[in-house]
């Protein structure tokens, strides 16, 4: 009986991770975004670099507007999800965002997606 009960146990404790879903993809679905930015971490915090430079582009551009950002980690990880008023200015937003982001992540990998189904990661720090 009590190797049942341990057996039972076991199979929960594994399974138990791989049914939770991530507040990410519960929060902050790609797809309903025109371009979307994931902050992640390398349990260090996200590139707050890279974070500050979105924000600012936000500001200063006109085809593109922040409308919504959803927090879900606990180190800082986030998302921006930004409407953008055609295709074309999703393409060129994702491209500046993709240039203006690090391409070696320092503290976290960071994301940027549209709706189209273009994506790009920053690479992890490189180990010398």
């Amino acid at each position: 009986m009590k190797r049942i009960v341990l057996a039972t146990a076991l199979i929960l404790c594994i399974a138990a991770p791989a049914a939770a879903q991530s507040p990410a993809r519960a929060g902050a679905d790609p797809q309903t975004c025109d371009v979307s930015v994931d902050f992640g971490s390398y349990a260090s915090g996200i590139d707050q670099a890279s974070y500050r430079k979105t924000k600012a582009y936000d500001a200063r551009n006109r085809t593109i507007r922040l409308v919504k950002e959803t927090p879900w980690g606990r180190e800082g990880e986030r998302t921006l999800c930004f409407d953008t008023r055609s295709r074309a200015d999703a393409n060129r937003a994702f491209e500046d965002l993709r240039k203006l982001i690090r391409a070696g992540a320092r503290t976290g990998p960071t994301t940027v997606s549209t709706a189209a189904g273009r994506t790009w990661t920053s690479a992890p720090p490189s180990r010398h």
